[in-house]
């Protein structure tokens, strides 16, 4: 299964790499250089983010040593690509048929919800408890959960009912684009949530600093494409607001554990003074 792993992410990530490419770098080319023209350019922009921050999960997965460190982000990753594939299913009309953008996306998009489920299946840890790793503390992977909860929900009701939020939004939204973004929002959800599950360092760190990724690269698209905010006063301020919330507590939360001796790119390390530590289960 680590082969299967690595070898999953060493065919996503040029695809990925390539949508952040066209989606972040080239925003108002989207008609001729992707699957369906997205305006106005923050959508486009904010996808891009998003699939850098995937490139960034999956270059971890092919460094993961053990299949609790990707867990959690294959299982958000498998809500994901099966939010875009209804997506894909919803709009149909609405994609440029005769692009190979489309044709990747909807084959990416088909395909991948059942694959990815089964690798997470195969890569689910046992148990929270197996012997290795620093867990975070109970409140940080309750706030954690709870805001990933939070998430998934409101994207199941964005993605549900884009016409509900037509006019309430930061910047405007087709249906199409709406459930895109909703999408990628209940992939942060997802993984956040996870939280729950499994509160060792390092079954986080990877989806950590991948959703950290993309919204640092949203903050900075957001600046550029910032006359795009014709959005009511409220939904603007609690774009931002919501946004530099949560990438300040992932920040903390990647510095704390650091400081304390959490793991690091290549695994575990040796637990911490004031930091709970899993204990290996014992034979019977």
């Amino acid at each position: 299964m680590p082969r299967t792993r690595r070898t999953t992410a060493l065919i996503v990530m040029p695809v990925l790499f390539a949508a952040w490419v066209i989606l972040f770098l080239f925003p108002t080319r989207t008609d001729q250089l992707w699957g369906w023209t997205i305006r106005p350019t923050m959508s486009a922009i904010t996808m891009g983010a998003g699939y850098l921050g995937g490139v960034w999960f999956f270059a971890r997965v092919a460094q993961a040593s053990d299949s609790h460190q990707v867990a959690g982000g294959l299982l958000a990753a498998t809500v994901f690509t099966t939010l875009l594939g209804l997506a894909t299913i919803l709009h149909w009309g609405k994609f440029n048929h005769d692009h190979v953008s489309f044709w990747t996306w909807a084959f990416l998009y088909f395909v991948a919800p059942p694959f990815l489920l089964v690798l997470f299946l195969a890569n689910r840890p046992t148990s929270s408890t197996a012997a290795g790793g620093v867990l975070i503390p109970l409140w940080a992977a309750r706030l954690l959960g709870g805001i990933g909860a939070f998430q998934v929900t409101a994207a199941l009701v964005w993605f549900a009912d884009p016409a509900a939020f037509s006019g309430r939004t930061p910047w405007a939204l087709t249906p199409l684009t709406s459930r895109s973004l909703a999408s990628f929002v209940a992939f942060t959800g997802a993984f956040l949530a996870w939280a729950l599950v499994d509160r060792r360092f390092t079954a986080l760190q990877a989806g950590v600093e991948a959703v950290t990724v993309g919204l640092v690269v949203t903050g900075i698209g957001a600046f550029v494409a910032r006359d795009d905010f014709t959005g009511p006063a409220y939904a603007r301020l609690g774009y931002v607001a919501g946004l530099a919330s949560i990438l300040a507590a992932l920040v903390a939360l990647q510095v704390g554990m650091r400081r304390a001796g959490g793991a690091g790119p290549g695994g575990d390390q040796a637990p911490s003074e004031g930091l709970q530590t899993p204990t290996a289960p014992t034979a019977a």
